[in-house]
C-alpha cells in the first residue's frame, strides 16, 4: 500500500477550505479524492451556476507528474465527452498539461478542470447550447487543438517536437531542427516556438498525448 505524502495532506487540506465534502482514500497503489463537490461558477457573459456531482479522483502514486482520472457515473452517463474507461474527458493531455504546468496541485485540477467542465455540462443541459467552444473528437480535434496552440495542423511535426522534447532535457538553438528540413532551430522559427511551449509541460503529459495519438487519428 502506497504511504500518503506530507505534501498530499497538505493539498487536501487546502482543498478542504473550499470543498469539505471531498475526502482522501488509500486504495492500495492509489490514492482517491472522492465526495460531494459543489462548486459555484460563472463564464464570461454567462449567468453564474451553482450545482453539485458526486465525483471520484484517482491519483496514482507518480502524482503531481501523472494525469489525474476523474469520475463521475451518476448525471453524466452517455454523455460524449467522456473515456472509454468511464473518466471525464477534461481535454487532451497535452492540454491538460498547458492548463496545470503552472500549478499541479489538486484544488488547480478542480478549478481549472473539472469545475469548468461541469459548468459546461449543466449550461448544455439548461439550455442546449454551449457556453463557451469545445473541441471534436478524433482527428479533427486533435488539428484544431494543435492549430490553437502551435498555429499549425500538421500533426507529424507536433508528434516529431514531442519527441524530441522526450528525449532532450533541452534544446540549443544552433542545432538541427528536429522536422527534417535541414535547418537549425534558430531559422526554424515556427518549429522552435513549437518546441518552446512543450519545454513548459511536464514531459509524462506528453507522453500521454503520444501515447493517445495511436487512437485518435486512426
Amino acid at each position: 500500500m502506497i504511504q500518503i505524502s506530507e505534501k498530499l495532506i497538505q493539498q487536501m487540506e487546502c482543498v478542504n477550505e473550499h470543498y469539505p465534502l471531498l475526502g482522501l482514500i488509500i486504495d492500495n497503489d492509489k490514492f482517491i479524492v472522492a465526495g460531494l463537490l459543489k462548486f459555484c461558477a460563472q463564464h464570461i457573459d454567462h449567468e453564474e451556476i451553482s450545482d453539485e456531482f458526486n465525483i471520484e479522483m484517482h491519483i496514482s502514486s507518480a502524482f503531481p507528474d501523472d494525469i489525474i482520472l476523474v469520475y463521475e457515473t451518476e448525471r453524466t452517463q452517455g454523455y460524449e465527452h467522456k473515456y472509454t474507461n468511464g473518466a471525464l474527458c477534461l481535454g487532451s493531455p497535452l492540454e491538460i498539461g498547458f492548463r496545470v504546468r503552472n500549478d499541479t496541485s489538486l484544488i488547480s485540477y478542480i478549478k481549472n478542470l473539472i469545475v469548468p467542465y461541469f459548468y459546461f455540462f449543466v449550461y448544455f443541459q439548461k439550455y442546449g447550447i454551449k457556453p463557451f467552444s469545445d473541441l471534436e473528437h478524433g482527428k479533427a480535434g486533435l488539428v484544431s487543438s494543435y492549430q490553437k496552440r502551435f498555429n499549425t495542423s500538421n500533426i507529424s511535426i507536433v508528434n516529431c517536437m514531442m519527441r524530441y522534447r522526450l528525449t532532450h532535457e533541452r534544446y540549443n538553438i544552433n542545432t538541427r531542427c528536429p522536422c527534417g528540413s535541414n535547418k537549425i532551430l534558430r531559422d526554424c522559427f515556427n518549429h522552435r516556438m513549437i518546441l518552446t511551449q512543450l519545454y513548459l509541460v511536464q514531459p509524462s503529459f506528453i507522453r500521454a498525448e503520444l501515447n493517445s495519438l495511436k487512437t485518435r487519428i486512426k
